[in-house]
């Protein structure tokens, strides 16, 4: 079979890869994206989980949806849509019922002023506690978050940036300490730890460094409130819009389109064979 030839081929088609693919096809190269599933988004879909149903299968928030990448793509033009926003899927929807019949959170807690008030209720060192934990993910988040568009850094980079200020002791602790351990240093009622102890550690909580996953989720603060939230139709929605835009761009998509090897020719990748044994370049 004659081989196609493209500028730039991406294997997966889940929303990091389309993005890519319609930033390519933006500057004027003829780009190709291959998916072995019979559908675009990775863990970002919406998918019948029981007849009838539909909903999320993995990722179920926006939560650090890039505002660039937003307008860049024209994304709202292309179907992007939201059923809840921040302010109305924001952390005064959650709530921890405790076995005593107490419990914490709910639609009253609006800020961190009002939570630290009902926090007060279990323990009053622990509700003032709670300020330093906020400002203490506060400039976490303000570390990493001006590198979510840029080049990776290493970690001579992140100490070079905050060396001399008092950030540069949160980096250290983001890299050492467990998140167990930054809990234990600020509360003392189990159930205010259990409050904190949230959705945002997706690690083993004893280990060092797995602050760095919450780090990443407290980075939110600084996404646009019109950019977080619940989608309409679920995730999907974020997909289909970046779906059509990579279209509306040039962007070629093939579905069920497995990859069976990548084409490495004096040590560079040339193009990749199909499972079927077509080879595009």
């Amino acid at each position: 079979m004659e081989n196609t030839e493209y500028d730039a081929i991406i294997i997966g088609a889940g929303h990091n890869g389309l993005v890519t693919a319609t930033y390519l096809a933006k500057e004027g190269l003829d780009v190709l994206v291959l998916e072995r599933l019979d559908r675009v988004g990775g863990a970002v879909t919406t998918d019948e989980f029981s007849p009838g149903f539909m909903g999320p299968m993995c990722s179920y928030v926006s939560h650090v949806l890039q505002g660039k990448v937003v307008d860049d793509l024209e994304l709202r033009k292309h179907g992007l849509d939201f059923a809840y926003s921040r302010k109305e899927s924001d952390s005064s929807r959650r709530i921890h019922l405790f076995p005593d019949g107490t419990f914490i959170g709910g639609p009253e807690n609006t800020d961190k002023f009002s939570l630290a008030k009902q926090l007060s209720e279990f323990n009053e060192k622990d509700a003032q506690a709670y300020f330093r934990w906020d400002s203490f993910w506060d400039e976490a988040a303000s570390i990493l978050y001006p590198y979510f568009l840029t080049e990776p850094p290493t970690i001579a980079d992140l100490m070079q940036t905050v060396r001399g200020t008092s950030r540069e002791t949160v980096l250290e602790k983001l890299l050492t300490w467990s998140y167990i351990d930054l809990i234990e240093d600020h509360f003392q009622d189990d159930r205010i730890k259990a409050y904190v102890m949230d959705s945002n550690v997706e690690c083993d909580p004893e280990s060092p460094g797995s602050m760095l996953g919450a780090a990443l989720f407290a980075c939110t603060r600084f996404s646009r409130d019109s950019d977080r939230g619940i989608p309409k139709m679920s995730m999907g929605n974020i997909s289909d819009a970046i779906e059509d835009s990579a279209k509306s761009n040039g962007v070629e998509i093939r579905t069920r389109a497995l990859v069976e090897k990548v084409i490495v020719e004096g040590g560079s990748a040339k193009g990749v064979r199909m499972a079927n044994g077509e080879e595009i370049r």
